[in-house]
């Protein structure tokens, strides 16, 4: 039971592990290449396995590979990643002899475009599992695992959700909506990133079906959806000690205890007033917190879970 008392919290100590970093790779310098950066985590095995899935779909439609190379289809993926920059209402536009687009219309015959788009595949299709996103996992999973590589240095992390754009009607219960994002519609995705902005983790948000790859104790399964995310993409985390930040969309006391005690990561996060356990009563309430100077705080602790709540004016009223 979580019960907090107006005192100062004992000290917290968790034993520092550097193992397993002989399987990290270092960052590029700043100064690398924007191609250098994408491949680290769009690596050539993934290309190769898009090549081989797409002349093996084109196989199973018509009889006959269309015979697709790596290079014609890093050309392919150049000119997706123009379209997205450079836009046009149709992208048989940037082909058109009204509105040709020489640095897209110049790397592939418009119908070479046409036939790699029409049967371009990440899997086989007999291999349906259930899961919402399987004809795109295996590239997922890959992309995640390039991602995990990379976190070897890094041992403070923020955990939030971004916005995957997306406007088409094909995505069933994927498709969600944000109002406060800048992308409203698309994928939800759950990333945890380091200080230098770096993606090391990441959950694609699939309804009832989003932890399906995910395992969790009979304590953390109590928790809910959002905490769940936060002990996901903490379980990845193997540098200790380590610390993660999240808003109140994930925060609760249970949350900031258990990754501690089961992984040895602290957790620190703002948190809704309805979710404080007990702690507003002991805590000053908000309305004589804002009448005192920017600075001010205080705060309340559970010395069995080792947490603290800290009411306090920062910019504005803050809970953490």
């Amino acid at each position: 039971m979580i019960r907090f008392e107006d005192e100062q919290m004992l000290a917290v100590v968790i034993e520092a592990n550097l193992t397993d970093q002989e399987n990290y790779i270092e960052l590029p310098e700043e100064d690398a290449s924007p191609m250098t950066f994408f491949q680290m985590f769009f690596s050539k095995d993934i290309v190769t396995d898009i090549v081989e899935q797409t002349n093996f779909y084109s196989v199973q439609e018509t009889g006959k590979s269309i015979k697709l190379t790596e290079k014609e289809f890093n050309d392919f993926l150049a000119i997706h990643i123009i379209m997205g920059i450079v836009e046009m209402p149709s992208y048989l536009d940037y082909w058109s002899q009204k509105f040709r687009y020489d640095n897209v219309a110049e790397i592939m015959p418009l119908k070479r475009y046409q036939q790699i788009r029409r049967y371009l595949h990440f899997v086989d299709n007999n291999h349906d599992n259930g899961d919402r996103y399987y004809k795109i996992r295996h590239i997922l999973e890959k992309v995640r695992q390039n991602c995990l590589k990379l976190q070897g240095r890094e041992n403070k992390f923020s955990i939030h959700e971004m916005m995957i754009a997306y406007k088409g009607g094909k995505a069933g219960k994927r498709k969600q909506y944000m109002k406060d994002k800048p992308n409203k519609w698309g994928f939800k995705n759950y990333v945890r990133a380091g200080v230098s902005g770096t993606i090391y983790d990441f959950v694609m948000y699939g309804g009832e079906d989003t932890f399906r790859y995910h395992s969790f104790t009979e304590e953390e399964s109590t928790l809910g959806f959002g905490a769940q995310f936060v002990i996901a993409l903490c379980q990845s985390i193997h540098r200790k000690p380590a610390t993660v930040y999240c808003d109140n969309f994930f925060s609760s006391p249970e949350l900031f205890y258990i990754p501690r005690e089961n992984y040895g990561i602290f957790a620190l996060g703002t948190i809704r007033n309805n979710r404080l356990r007990g702690a507003e009563k002991v805590i000053p309430r908000e309305k004589e917190m804002k009448k005192k100077e920017r600075g001010a705080f205080s705060e309340s602790t559970c010395d069995n879970n080792r947490l603290a709540v800290v009411r306090g004016i920062i910019t504005r009223l803050s809970r953490l």
